[in-house]
């Protein structure tokens, strides 16, 4: 499992720019680095904050494509309306099934099939390689 938290730590360590953390943040509603208000019309710090998200992008492309992790929901929801793998922490023994995080009619999350007894853990699917090798 990926805690994202961690990660996060581990990316801004491997950072050389504290003076710079000391002018954005990170927003993890929306899982990227922002300046914090009283430096949101400089330039520099606008600028990078952009180059901490693209590096913390290519921090979690990498994470992800070292081979497949568990990611437990309370860490870190899946992206909407888009297929994942699922299982429960509680039930060991129930193989794991394929399922998506949707919204109801309030706009809240819910998984779109187990309402009852949410998934504790979730998984992308990985990309099937074609007989080229390309990624399809």
């Amino acid at each position: 499992m990926i805690d994202i938290n961690k990660e996060r730590e581990a990316f801004e360590a491997n950072q050389n720019t504290s003076l710079l953390l000391d002018r954005i943040e990170y927003i993890a509603a929306i899982n990227a680095y922002m300046p914090k208000f009283k430096y949101a019309n400089h330039l520099f710090v606008m600028q990078a904050a952009e180059r901490f998200n693209f590096g913390w992008s290519m921090w979690q492309k990498a994470k992800s494509q070292a081979g497949p992790t568990w990611i437990t929901v309370e860490d870190n929801e899946p992206p909407m309306d888009k297929m994942v793998l699922i299982c429960w922490a509680d039930s060991p023994d129930i193989g794991p099934e394929i399922d998506y995080m949707t919204t109801d009619d309030d706009l809240n999350h819910i998984w779109a099939n187990y309402d009852n007894d949410p998934p504790s853990h979730w998984m992308h699917f990985h990309k099937v390689p074609n007989k080229s090798g390309a990624e399809v």
